[in-house]
């Protein structure tokens, strides 16, 4: 399984020059400690070399601790290699960030400093009571999906082994609309939903592509972590804005930051207070948002879940502007192992973002 190239190198013998590759592969782990080199005679004839070549580069190896024999079973890489021999290694650091003191050179960017000690960890792996955001795993219709599953991969085209679309797989984007449409009326084509390994992604990318470092962006507060993370860790400026009976108080927020660049929102089922936002505060905010030129992401992370009636209608679509970003996830309603979540974006232009007004 190695790769060796064995061309004619300063007159040197073949002998030499494969035993220099097999210790560097040795050296860089290419090859490590404790496999077994390849038999001399399937070796050499991989290669067309000699035999004798062969073991002759494999003597040298053992001759100087790269390897040893083990009788009648083959060559294998020394456990402990001679450079580890006289030079043990550091004793393993256990602080997630590397010492930056005394002079040396900073390992991470300033962003990825800041994302490492941010420690976003996730949620629980088993069902444990009073934990927010983990489904029912004990009552997921395991003998159901498989079947499912397994129907589906006897439907595999060719053509659908090779690199699919950057936003996702067309055909599932367009059934994910059109549940939207249907369920949250939102106002979203195919083309405008963009898959993503969850919520926390989708963040991360909308941070990136919507913020400047600096730039004011409101958060609820007290609010999801996630979010704080993720436009944090993209430069922003955080202004907690404070929940009340009707959701995000958009008064509130317009003292604190009267031209805030994003607003961060859970209107259906505020995190974590579990407030929906009234449908007057919805006008307001989308009001204020067109005035100032704000754009709005709204996290509309369990909305398929309610004790009784219906749900009012998602912010995205009472969006006349443009400006709303919607997020869903199916870590609710399927499995948070999925890694599942969208966002649907509508196509902004010029037209959608007005100079801001004080």
């Amino acid at each position: 399984m190695l790769a060796f190239n064995l061309e004619p190198d300063s007159g040197q013998p073949v002998y030499a020059r494969l035993y220099a590759q097999l210790r560097e592969a040795i050296l860089t782990g290419r090859v490590e400690a404790g496999t077994r080199l390849p038999a001399s005679r399937v070796l050499a004839a991989e290669l067309g070399l000699s035999r004798n070549t062969v073991v002759a580069a494999y003597t040298r190896l053992a001759d100087e601790g790269y390897a040893h024999a083990r009788g009648g079973a083959g060559v294998y890489v020394a456990s402990v290699l001679p450079e580890d021999a006289a030079f043990p290694p550091l004793e393993a650091r256990t602080d997630a960030v590397p010492d930056e003191g005394a002079g040396a050179p900073p390992v991470l960017s300033a962003r990825g400093r800041q994302l490492a000690a941010m420690g976003l960890e996730g949620g629980s792996a088993s069902p444990v009571p009073f934990v927010a955001d983990v489904p029912a795993f004990d009552v997921f219709p395991l003998d159901s999906w498989v079947r499912l599953m397994a129907r589906s991969w006897r439907q595999v085209q060719p053509d659908m082994l090779g690199y699919a679309p950057a936003a996702g797989h067309a055909p599932l984007r367009e059934v994910i609309a059109q549940n939207l449409r249907a369920t949250r009326f939102l106002r979203a084509a195919g083309s405008d939903v963009i898959m993503t390994s969850g919520s926390q992604q989708s963040l991360d990318l909308l941070a990136r592509v919507l913020l400047d470092p600096g730039e004011a962006v409101w958060v609820e507060e007290p609010g999801y972590g996630g979010t704080r993370s993720a436009f944090s860790a993209a430069g922003a400026r955080l202004v907690p804005v404070p929940v009340d009976a009707e959701g995000l108080s958009v008064e509130e927020g317009r003292r604190r930051e009267p031209l805030p660049k994003l607003i961060f929102v859970t209107p259906s089922h505020q995190y974590p207070l579990g407030v929906t936002m009234s449908m007057a505060r919805r006008v307001e905010l989308l009001a204020f948002a067109q005035s100032c030129g704000a754009l709005v992401v709204e996290d509309d992370y369990d909305s398929e879940f309610r004790y009784a009636g219906t749900t009012l209608p998602a912010l995205q679509s009472m969006d006349s502007a443009g400006r709303v970003f919607y997020l869903g996830t199916f870590s609710k309603s399927l499995l948070p192992r999925f890694g599942l979540g969208c966002w649907c974006r509508h196509r902004l232009t010029r037209r959608h973002l007005p100079t801001p007004k004080v």
